[in-house]
C-alpha cells in the first residue's frame, strides 16, 4: 500500500472531524466535556481518567494531548490518534472506522 496515499488519507479525516463529535463517539456525554474558546477539556479516554479533565483538544489544529505525563496520550498528536490510542488501533483502521461512523465525505475506495 502507498505510504503517501496513507498518511494524505488519515490527514484529510483528521481535518474533517468535529472534535466533539469525536468525543462523543469515544463515549463522552456533552455534559463531560468543557469547551473553553476553541479549546476542549474532558477526561482521559487513554489513561481512563475520571478526577481530572486532563485531555486537551484543540479545536483549531485538530490535535490532543494529556497532561499526565504517564499518560500514552502526553506526547499529543492529531484527534485519529486519539481515537486509535482510545480502541487499541493503528492509525488507519482507525481512520476507516471514523469515516463510516461518522459519515464523513472521504472516499476509502483505494483501502477496501
Amino acid at each position: 500500500m502507498d505510504q503517501h496515499a496513507t498518511t494524505s488519507f488519515i490527514e484529510q479525516v483528521n481535518e474533517q472531524l468535529d472534535p466533539t463529535a469525536l468525543l462523543q463517539l469515544i463515549g463522552y456525554a456533552t455534559d463531560k466535556v468543557q469547551v473553553v474558546g476553541s479549546s476542549v477539556k474532558a477526561f482521559c479516554p487513554i489513561h481512563k481518567d475520571t478526577r481530572f479533565r486532563s485531555l486537551l483538544v484543540d479545536s483549531n489544529k485538530r490535535s490532543f494531548k494529556c497532561t499526565i505525563k504517564t499518560c500514552q496520550g502526553f506526547n499529543g498528536g492529531s484527534l485519529v490518534q486519539l481515537y486509535a490510542l482510545t480502541r487499541g488501533l493503528e492509525l488507519l483502521p482507525a481512520a476507516l472506522e471514523l469515516v463510516g461512523a461518522l459519515d464523513l465525505p472521504i472516499d476509502t475506495a483505494q483501502f477496501s
